[in-house]
């Protein structure tokens, strides 16, 4: 591991703090974070721990992200797909957070938020 790849990392995650809506649809954060999924496949579960999902938890906080469910739904997916394979208990706790947040939206909403992350990471290999 590089150090490069770690401030590679802090930049992807780092420059979603700043935008309004960071995972609209071919976004820059889209692209950053597709590509964060990729590095991750190549990481140990500590390195992830250490250097990704405490920065995740933390943009999951940014009102920016709690006020738009798109964006929000969107970075629950993100981190719950890069802990899947090699943090699954956390993997699972971002699976019940999506689902927690699915049963509080009041309106109807056909997007299938699962299938634009996915999409997007297939496009950014």
């Amino acid at each position: 591991m590089t150090n490069e790849t770690v401030e590679t990392i802090k930049r992807y995650i780092g420059n979603r703090f700043f935008e309004v809506h960071p995972f609209k649809a071919n976004s820059a954060g889209i692209e950053a974070f597709s590509k964060l999924y990729h590095i991750t496949r190549k990481q140990y579960p500590e390195f992830i721990i250490n250097n990704i999902i405490n920065e995740i938890d933390e943009l999951l906080k940014e009102k920016t992200i709690k006020h738009c469910f798109s964006c929000h739904m969107k970075l629950l997916i993100f981190a719950m797909l890069i802990c899947e394979s090699k943090l699954p208990e956390q993997g699972r706790v971002y699976k019940n957070k999506i689902f927690t947040l699915s049963m509080q939206r009041r309106r109807s909403n056909d997007r299938d938020y699962f299938m634009e992350v996915r999409s997007a990471i297939k496009n950014y290999a």
